[in-house]
């Protein structure tokens, strides 16, 4: 659990610091990060583990 949030703030903080600090709107960080064709490798096993751990109602 605590794996997927370090792993998902470190790939939203690049975008979170560029709206507070920079001219920048909180839907273009996310744009620009969502947007971008590479992941790193550590968020897709993240997400995947993610996935495979959902509960099912």
């Amino acid at each position: 659990m605590v794996y997927a949030n370090v792993t998902m703030m470190d790939e939203y903080l690049p975008g979170m610091m560029s709206v507070i600090y920079g001219n920048v709107s909180p839907e273009e960080a996310i744009a620009k990060i969502e947007g971008s064709a590479v992941r790193s490798p550590v968020l897709l096993v993240a997400l995947a583990t993610a996935q495979r751990t959902k509960p099912i109602n």
